[in-house]
């Protein structure tokens, strides 16, 4: 298998400062297309939508509630909640939610073409922003009280009223300004979760754009420098052909170099390795007609991205064990993912340490040449490589 991702490159953001103020243990992106039926319009996957806010609550440090909206208040004798004091600020609440829009917005923004740009006096554009952002904002807030009622002091924010302005295609974020990071940071300190979401953006040049949940993500674990990233999709992992293909081999490991190289180290029989100048074509992805950001194509970019940053991404299917085992950082036989013990070590032979053999899952992380190695330029090999995903 071959190809590449095909690494963002961008000067750094006018508010990072490389160092997290945020004490972030992790950033987690819930695919739209796992928590919706990307097929139908606004339709609802409640039953993985309950157990990823089941997962977050438990790989949050949150106690499990009653499933109440009260996080777990008591009725006293006279029938008034009484609210209980939690130690919120000793939760080890430490993360941060991103979501897709899944069926919630892809639909009205592929129907009113708002990735063409326009708007102005153009009164159908202004539409299609206005719907899609009713949308996709209707599905946050589904998100958010899913989150409360599990406990989970969840709060909605939405790029656009925080002033994120979009450039190059809604490829990527303004320098200018903060983009409402000042707010998100306030919340974090807050002890509580903010839940952010794919939306429609102004757009330096062409007037608007879709920010996908995939662009947040890069700049957010750019800015809060988490201990890792979770991306939580509707398959298990990165394929090298699209999963419902026969003979579909789940790449359990890549690591990525600074330029964009990439290698799949497990399994090894797709160790092939890359450069970061071409690649793109050769992933073979699936991307439903009315998908307005990409498909699984530029989330796989995005979590290269992420990783050659030096923060490990980990891919898993949403609303199943491992999707829980990825948010708590558990993928290794050795211990859980911390800031000591990140993801992206080899051994003394060179070799990626294990993962553990229940997990089910794709690891993207950077890699780190051992002292002995010699420079290496990727190479693009021949074959077909693939993935596919929410």
């Amino acid at each position: 298998m071959t190809g590449s991702f095909g690494v963002n490159e961008e000067p750094a953001l006018a508010w990072d400062n490389g160092k997290s103020q945020s004490n972030v243990r992790f950033i987690v992106k819930v695919g739209g297309a796992a928590i919706s039926d990307k097929t139908c319009f606004e339709t609802l996957n409640h039953t993985v939508l309950e157990m990823t806010a089941c997962h977050l609550q438990e790989a949050a440090g949150i106690e499990a509630t009653d499933g109440r909206s009260d996080g777990g208040d008591d009725l006293n004798k006279d029938g008034v909640f009484q609210v209980k004091d939690r130690q919120l600020h000793n939760r080890k609440v430490g993360m941060v939610v991103v979501h897709g829009a899944g069926s919630f917005g892809h639909f009205t923004a592929s129907k009113y073409h708002l990735g063409r740009g326009g708007f102005g006096t153009c009164y159908r554009t202004a539409m299609g922003l206005a719907k899609t952002r009713a949308s996709v904002t209707h599905l946050n807030q589904t998100l958010v009280q899913t989150l409360i009622r599990h406990g989970v002091p969840a709060v909605g924010i939405s790029p656009f009223a925080a002033g994120w302005r979009t450039k190059f295609g809604g490829q990527a974020v303004e320098r200018d300004g903060n983009h409402g990071m000042d707010i998100i940071c306030q919340v974090l300190r807050s002890g509580l979760v903010p839940v952010m979401h794919g939306d429609a953006s102004f757009e330096i040049g062409q007037g608007v754009a879709i920010l996908s949940g995939d662009v947040i993500i890069r700049h957010m674990a750019k800015a809060l420098c988490p201990q890792f990233v979770v991306f939580l999709t509707d398959v298990p992992g990165v394929f090298n052909r699209p999963p419902s293909v026969e003979g579909a081999t789940l790449l359990r490991e890549i690591e990525v170099d600074d330029d964009g190289g990439w290698i799949v180290v497990n399994p090894p029989e797709e160790n092939v390795r890359t450069d970061g100048a071409h690649g793109a074509e050769t992933v073979v992805t699936t991307v439903s007609p009315h998908d307005a950001t990409g498909g699984m194509a530029a989330k796989i970019k995005e979590a290269a991205t992420i990783a050659a940053a030096g923060v490990p991404v980990l891919i898993a299917q949403a609303g199943t064990a491992h999707a829980l085992a990825a948010c708590k950082g558990d993928v290794y036989t050795h211990s859980p993912i911390t800031s000591e013990a990140p993801c992206q070590v080899n051994d003394l032979s060179g070799n990626s340490m294990a993962i553990r053999g229940d997990w089910i899952g794709t690891i993207v992380r950077k890699r780190k040449p051992l002292l002995y190695d010699a420079p290496q330029k990727g190479g693009g090999g021949g074959g077909g490589g693939g993935a596919s995903g929410s």
